[in-house]
């Protein structure tokens, strides 16, 4: 198995046993990065809790983006056509 530690470092071939022993002395976890490859496994010793909480994180990002969720802020006397405009193009005026 080739082995990349969690700076980025290649640190060359190593066995399997010996590439999960290195990850939890480190209190990490050894992730395949090429499964489907015929050629040499290659493995990153990776924070594998902090991958799925940056990807729940960024799904989230991005559900909130779909939603398109907008807040509007009036006073209590604004006109009818005011906020026909303002609920029409909730962009801030210029």
């Amino acid at each position: 198995m080739n082995i990349i530690d969690e700076n980025g470092k290649r640190l060359g071939i190593l066995s399997r046993n010996e590439a999960l022993r290195l990850a939890q002395s480190k209190n990490l976890d050894l992730l395949q990065v090429n499964p489907d490859s015929s050629k040499i496994i290659t493995c990153k010793i990776v924070d594998y809790k902090k991958i799925l909480k940056d990807q729940q994180l960024k799904n989230q990002n991005e559900e909130n983006l779909i939603k398109g969720s907008k807040e509007l802020t009036f006073g209590g006397k604004i006109a009818i056509n005011d906020l026909m405009i303002k609920v029409e193009d909730p962009s801030p005026a210029t």
